[in-house]
């Protein structure tokens, strides 16, 4: 199993380490589970103060650029 990241890509700013692991981890022959999630609870700090001030929590889960 591999810990990697939504939207790794070799030309994506500051994922393309994740590319190239997952694209070994692709390519080594054995049988793997690649896990890509959308956010992690570390990330959930950035949102403190909206909570804080809404008492209210809510993530936009729309792709960039998709309507």
């Amino acid at each position: 199993m591999r810990l990697s990241v939504v939207g790794a890509a070799h030309d994506a700013p500051n994922r393309s380490g994740h590319a190239l692991s997952d694209r070994e981890t692709e390519q080594c022959g054995m049988d793997r589970t690649i896990l890509r999630p959308y956010r992690f609870m570390q990330n959930l700090l950035n949102e403190a103060g909206d909570i804080s001030a809404t008492g209210t929590f809510s993530l936009n889960m729309a792709r960039r650029g998709s309507a």
